[in-house]
């Protein structure tokens, strides 16, 4: 082979090896350039609606639903945790925009920085008391310390709703204090927030949400409110009315042959300007057929409060006790309490718990579940309820009684307040607060003796 054939073939040899390079080099290119395009590090827009509240846990910003929530069903009673983000907080004339920050990881202090004085800080999460966070200049300190009691707070949602609530309380408390986070009752908690090296004490004030202009369905109730236990509503102008709990007492020698006593707790407060004359008041008790029993002094006098009497002065808030004779042996699964002021036409009418009569179970106890909630830093499940002994024995309910179960498993109990055993003597109710390990599942059944409550949600 001459000179030139080899030269030529040298030539084309490099020819070839530039272009399998030039390939190469461009497939590294594509492989940069679809990096960039469909995995780019950067953070992109995020939807804040909030997940269940879990300050220790590093939170998930995701699209909810109606389904996200906690649910607790048994028969009549359901517990119901729905999500929504507060956008902006009204109090005393001015407003204020919120942004969610959510607890740090590891740490139950949450101590966030707030950007303006017209600005503030929503706990991320906290959707049954809403946790805002204000910051600490000398003129939100006079708006918090102007309050007065019954005064209108308003917290409008990422989705348009409306929440009223009227002061409460206002107290110093430690930067440590965990207890203001707790979701076990609907409530607005303001923290004015500490500049760092500040008091380690902070401005709480808390807010008692308030129903108004409900659409719920009344059954027959001629347009008044139905509210649940322990719900507060306006009845008309500057009256506050709140029902506290029930008491049933049967086998009582003070009741008329065949009748036993069924008592109402309840609380009233005047936030208007001026006196109400409690006697304009009427109080009503009846079942779901319409039949209305008569209010009975000789009740009234056996419950944990005396009965209302006299004039609610501007300010003052009072608890009394209303009691009703009712027959042995009522079957009706709830009971409707009314009250009306009849100088205003004014009412509200409240769905009351009944497990007297045939209501109650075999054992002679009745058990309610009032409270669900999961714990600060995630691990665990809080329960609240009380049990009811309808019988003429002492009833003792062991720990082998009580059990939270999911998919065969049995969760550990962590504590129990009272302690194992309970005893329960006859016609006694005793209040239980139970914290069980955090189901794995989504949900689990509570039992106690042959009751069960179904709770839905957990995760």
């Amino acid at each position: 082979m001459d000179h030139e054939t080899i030269t030529s073939e040298s030539g084309q040899s490099r020819l070839l090896y530039a272009a399998i390079a030039i390939m190469l080099m461009g497939l590294v290119l594509i492989v940069i350039f679809a990096y960039v395009i469909f995995f780019d590090p950067q953070p992109s827009d995020v939807d804040l609606t909030p997940t269940p509240f879990v300050p220790t846990a590093t939170p998930n910003f995701v699209n909810t639903s109606a389904e996200d929530k906690i649910v607790v069903e048994n028969l009549q009673d359901t517990i119901t945790l729905t999500l929504d983000s507060p956008v902006s907080l009204s109090i005393g004339g001015r407003s204020f925009s919120l942004e969610p920050v959510p607890a740090e990881p590891g740490r139950e202090l949450w101590a966030p920085t707030v950007g303006s004085e017209e600005q503030g800080v929503w706990l991320y999460g906290s959707v049954l008391n809403y946790v805002v966070g204000l910051a600490s200049t000398p003129a939100n300190e006079a708006l918090l310390q102007s309050l007065t009691t019954g005064q209108e707070m308003r917290l409008r949602t990422i989705s348009n709703r409306e929440f009223g609530f009227t002061f409460d309380s206002r107290e110093l408390l430690p930067v440590a204090e965990s207890t203001i986070y707790r979701q076990n009752s609907p409530a607005l908690t303001i923290i004015l927030l500490n500049e760092e090296g500040e008091s380690n004490d902070r401005l709480v004030v808390r807010g008692r949400y308030v129903l108004e202009n409900i659409d719920r369905e009344t059954n027959g109730t001629g347009g008044a409110e139905l509210l649940e236990l322990g719900e507060t509503a306006m009845l008309g102008e500057g009256l506050q009315v709140t029902t506290v709990g029930t008491t049933y007492l049967f086998d009582r020698a003070e009741a008329p042959a065949g009748f036993s006593f069924f008592l109402v707790d309840y609380e009233l407060g005047n936030i208007g300007t001026t006196a109400i004359d409690t006697s304009q008041l009427l109080f009503t008790l009846a079942d779901l057929d319409g039949n209305q029993y008569v209010r009975n002094p000789v009740a009234s006098q056996l419950g944990n409060t005396a009965p209302l009497a006299g004039v609610l002065g501007v300010g003052q808030a009072v608890r009394a006790t209303v009691g009703y004779q009712i027959p042995d042996g009522l079957v009706s699964p709830s009971l409707r309490w009314r009250v009306e002021r009849l100088n205003s036409g004014n009412r509200i009418e409240v769905l009351l718990p009944f497990t007297g009569g045939g209501g109650n179970t075999g054992t002679g106890t009745a058990v309610s579940l009032q409270q669900a909630e999961v714990s600060l830093d995630g691990t665990s499940l809080i329960l609240v309820g009380q049990v009811t002994n309808l019988g003429t024995q002492a009833v003792v309910i062991t720990e082998q009684e009580v059990n939270l179960n999911s998919q065969g498993t049995i969760y550990l109990i962590l504590s129990t307040n009272p302690g194992f055993p309970w005893q329960i003597n006859p016609g006694q109710t005793m209040a239980f607060s139970l914290t069980f390990q955090r189901p794995a599942a989504d949900s689990a059944a509570f039992n106690v003796l042959n009751q069960s409550f179904q709770l839905n949600g957990l995760q």
